[in-house]
């Protein structure tokens, strides 16, 4: 499941406990004795740290979890703009027609990437463009 569920199901509980906390005080200050209510003031100080830190535990996790799929998506379009550009330098050696093509293919495949696959992945959404890639192959092939 996603992490923004994990999230809100967290919240949910936190706030669960801190609401049946509060009850909780507000009926034994109602209904018992001072050294009860000392008592019932120990427990709920110890649960309220020990919330505190079960929810600075999740934070951490999840920032780190956060980070570190940035640092990956960061990684493969580091290696995919290096790959694409070591295409592009390597279709000078082409004659102009066949270099031209490859160009234009190359220009087509990064406009797609950056204008419409990234836009859908940051929607949650996935459009491959395995044709692309196989326009590029195709006009180097075709050499």
């Amino acid at each position: 499941m996603n992490t923004l569920f994990w999230l809100a199901a967290f919240f949910l509980f936190v706030l669960f406990f801190l609401a049946a906390a509060f009850f909780l005080q507000h009926f034994s200050s109602k209904y018992s004795s001072v050294q009860r209510n000392a008592a019932f003031f120990d427990l709920a100080n110890v649960t309220s740290t020990n919330i505190g830190v079960l929810y600075a535990v999740l934070l951490a996790f999840i920032f780190v979890r956060v980070q570190d799929k940035h640092n990956s998506a960061r990684a493969l379009v580091d290696n995919e703009t290096t790959l694409i550009g070591a295409l592009w330098r390597d279709a000078k050696v082409f004659p102009e027609v066949n270099h031209q093509l490859i160009r234009q293919r190359i220009e087509d495949f990064v406009e797609h990437t950056i204008h419409v696959e990234w836009p859908a992945m940051k929607k949650g959404n996935y459009t491959p463009h395995y044709s692309y890639l196989q326009k590029i192959w195709g006009a180097y092939y075709a050499f």
